[in-house]
């Protein structure tokens, strides 16, 4: 880069803060509260650009109106800009406090503030550094600022924390971070169980009931001034026999994501000795990071936090569309993520290559998920830090990353996983597919067991799943794999009239599970395959007995 100087700003304890957060839309404040504070520094250095050069991120004007933190807490600007950064944070901070104070009441907010925040603003000059093997200045100021972090506030005591009371609070006028979330509603961050039942919400609006029949948004609305927590609301609707409540809709899922081999192209671009490539991919993540926040908010999920090339947000386990229509699951979601990826982030790499020698060529970067399914009453903290685990085992354990860590909890304690290698495309693309095929025309007007061919689907899927935990049904069915004869072992196996009558369902379930055999091998296989039936008989399912 020609300018040598820099200076960054970090900003914490943001593990901490959300930590300590109990519910849903505390956990979002906690989170975008972080996103606004760097947004906000931004947005002041910008009004002296003449004097204050941002490097990254990119100072477009980004907005959403979905409600998720589009900015990392992360700063970097070109320069000897210090004492301008630190004159623009402590404004920053006084309009934050000013506006806790209002809707808390709590005394002393700004010192409380001064002493909880860990906002630190560095400034290094790498004129005469001597650059290590695969450094750049980037990677450096980041190593600085991983140094300056461990560097944290002393801890101290207090009895209560004005920012948690502050997430919580609900006024018609909005706090300052419900009004730049939500500018045309000034609306909340929903709890989880309006997001694990937005099927509801959906069918309601399009059903237009009368007046008669209770209301969704009021039984949510009647929940929260009572001070009744995710929980109780849930309870609500499961005594509420319009609701047609079913089994998945009493379950959430916390998906994690993060951007793999987004070093390399960093690195890559700051070998081109010039800001332009990097604000460009800057932009991009911004791109991505709008994009995304709609893409969830239409499955039917909301988005916390889509910062760079990170993602956290909490999402029903299936969904139906706006038309009401198709019900959607996580796979379909996940598909269009990684559309927005590759049309924004992937673009920069493939961009890159294209002008680049074959030596210096890099690994186009994907997405990685961590994705943790649970029953209503798990508890939220520990959901998210097992989606996180997930994320951070796919990116990890597995060479090409660009994996899917998944788990399913049931309300039973009964727990199953499964790491799905989107490399692996032929296999990933036929459990794309089956997933979406047998949910997509799920009904959800009451209904009792009957010979339908659904049911009789869902009976089939529970005796498949059953045979593939048997140890010597799991031997013959691979050897018949490795002999190309399952489609023998599968007329010798499954024989019996419902099998036949249904010859079209079966033959789905051998392909599903002969891809899946040939790209993975060991144990791999059999946990995919039993998590991907027993994801879609469990989203079919209409009775608890049924799941």
């Amino acid at each position: 880069m020609p300018n040598q100087t820099y200076t960054a700003l970090t900003i914490g304890p943001i593990y901490q803060t959300i930590t300590e957060a109990k519910r849903s839309r505390a956990k979002w404040a906690a989170s975008y509260f972080f996103s606004w504070f760097v947004k906000r520094v931004l947005q002041e250095a910008k009004k002296e650009e003449n004097s204050i050069k941002v490097l990254i991120p990119h100072t477009g004007d980004y907005e959403t109106s979905y409600g998720s933190g589009l900015y990392a807490d992360r700063l970097y600007f070109i320069g000897t800009v210090k004492d301008k950064i630190n004159e623009i944070v402590k404004e920053v901070t006084t309009e934050i406090a000013d506006d806790i104070k209002k809707n808390t009441e709590q005394p002393n907010v700004l010192d409380f503030l001064n002493q909880y925040l860990n906002i630190h603003i560095l400034e290094i000059n790498l004129s005469n550094y001597e650059f290590g093997k695969d450094e750049f200045a980037l990677s450096v100021i980041n190593q600085k600022l991983d140094q300056i972090e461990l560097h944290q506030n002393m801890p101290f005591e207090y009895e209560i924390n004005p920012l948690q009371e502050y997430f919580l609070s609900r006024t018609e006028e909005g706090t300052i971070l419900s009004i730049d979330a939500f500018p045309e509603t000034k609306r909340y961050f929903p709890s989880l169980a309006e997001i694990s039942t937005r099927t509801l919400k959906r069918l309601e609006v399009l059903k237009n009931l009368t007046n008669e029949s209770p209301k969704y948004d009021e039984i949510v609305w009647q929940s929260f001034i009572n001070k009744k927590d995710d929980i109780q609301i849930i309870e609500e609707f499961i005594k509420n026999q319009n609701y047609n409540l079913l089994p998945h809709h009493k379950y959430y899922a916390i998906m994690y994501a993060d951007g793999d081999n987004i070093g390399k192209l960093l690195a890559a671009l700051n070998r081109l000795d010039t800001n332009k490539e990097l604000q460009e991919f800057s932009k991009q993540l911004f791109e991505f990071g709008v994009k995304t926040d709609e893409t969830i908010y239409n499955y039917g999920g909301n988005g916390i936090f889509l910062g760079g090339e990170d993602i956290l947000a909490f999402l029903p386990m299936a969904c139906v569309d706006k038309a009401g229509e198709t019900t959607k699951t996580i796979f379909q979601l996940i598909t269009k993520i990684d559309e927005n990826w590759k049309a924004t982030v992937q673009k920069v790499a493939e961009d890159f290559n294209k002008e680049a020698t074959d030596n210096n060529k890099i690994s186009i970067p994907t997405l990685s998920y961590g994705i943790q399914i649970a029953y209503h009453k798990y508890p939220l903290k520990e959901a998210m830090s097992a989606a996180y685990q997930l994320m951070e085992k796919a990116k990890n354990k597995y060479p090409c990353k660009n994996t899917i860590g998944i788990s399913f909890r049931k309300h039973s304690g009964q727990s199953m996983e499964a790491f799905i290698e989107k490399s692996k495309n032929c296999s990933y693309h036929e459990i794309q597919n089956f997933i979406a095929h047998k949910c997509r025309e799920l009904q959800y007007d009451n209904t009792t067991e009957n010979n339908t061919e659904k049911s009789t689907n869902e009976r089939l899927l529970s005796g498949i799943m059953h045979r593939l935990k048997d140890s010597t049904f799991q031997i013959l069915l691979q050897q018949s794999i490795k002999n190309q004869s399952l489609d023998a072992f599968f007329e010798n196996s499954f024989n019996e009239k419902i099998h036949i009558e249904n010859s079209n369902f079966m033959n789905e379930v051998k392909t599903l599970l002969h891809k899946i055999f040939n790209d993975y091998s060991g144990k791999h296989p059999f946990k995919i395959a039993y998590f991907t039936l027993r994801l879609t008989h469990f989203i079919n399912a209409k009775t608890e007995t049924d799941a």
